[in-house]
């Protein structure tokens, strides 16, 4: 039921403007923003480049909005958006919840 939720984007500007989506739409309980240097290969080059991560915890019933929010989007080809399930303590899930119903 309840999730981490990662999006990487490039710049600070679409971490931001996706952070805020996702809070005033109620999909997410709040965010983190950090910035990673990644390595990757892409199209058979490694590439090195800075992108910058939003994180939230969300449950399985937004997963859809957010999925398609960010695909409709996202400037990158191939973004990554990923979602673990997470146990979490009583007191964490019920400010998860009554922040996103």
């Amino acid at each position: 039921m309840f999730n981490f939720l990662r999006v990487w984007v490039p710049t600070e500007k679409e971490a931001k403007a996706l952070s805020q989506f996702l809070v005033k739409e109620k999909l997410v309980a709040g965010t983190f923003i950090d910035k990673w240097l990644c390595h990757y290969w892409w199209k058979e080059e490694l590439c090195e480049k800075i992108y910058w991560n939003v994180a939230a915890y969300t449950i399985d019933a937004k997963k859809e909005k957010i999925v398609k929010h960010i695909l409709d989007r996202h400037p990158d080809e191939c973004p990554v958006v990923s979602f673990s399930p997470v146990e979490i303590h009583r007191s964490m899930k019920e400010r998860i919840l009554s922040s996103i119903w």
